[in-house]
């Protein structure tokens, strides 16, 4: 299901929720793109208060789709805490952020998620192919993973 599909069905009350949980996503997403680009850290505390907010409004946009968004958000973020275990690349806050992502994700329909996880990967290596071409990072530079996880969702969403 399409973002377009989700807004041609529901009441204006319904779009405008959708619209405040959405901006309150993309602040929050800005916001932790940028603390995480300088100190390779996601606040716990920006990541919940993301994740409330967008829980709140989203339920008010569409309480029917409100069960799948929290599974499909518990399925990313276990998913990503399974992967951060052995403390190589990934992180408990990336694993974190993975709840709020899964919430829209899960919200607009299944069928974004392995679009998102496509898009985040192709996002990161030409990022980083290009930073290597310009000797901007080096081999073994570390990228923060949080704005791509973010960034990938925009094209999970316009599919």
């Amino acid at each position: 299901m399409s973002i377009r599909t989700v807004l041609a069905d529901g009441s204006v009350y319904s779009h405008v929720a959708a619209l405040l949980a959405a901006l309150w996503w993309i602040s929050h997403a800005v916001l932790l793109s940028i603390t995480d680009v300088r100190t390779h850290r996601l606040p716990l505390r920006t990541v919940g208060t993301m994740s409330g907010g967008t829980l709140l409004l989203l339920a008010g946009a569409a309480p029917v789709r409100l069960i799948p968004a929290v599974l499909c958000g518990l399925l990313l973020a276990g998913i990503l805490f399974l992967l951060a275990l052995p403390r190589r690349g990934i992180g408990l806050g990336d694993a974190a952020l993975a709840f709020p992502i899964g919430l829209v994700l899960g919200w607009a329909g299944w069928s974004t998620v392995p679009i998102w996880a496509l898009a985040t990967g192709l996002l990161m290596t030409l990022t980083a192919l290009v930073l290597l071409a310009l000797r901007r990072v080096s081999w073994r530079s570390a990228l923060p993973l949080g704005p791509f996880l973010l960034a990938a969702v925009l094209p999970a969403l316009l599919t």
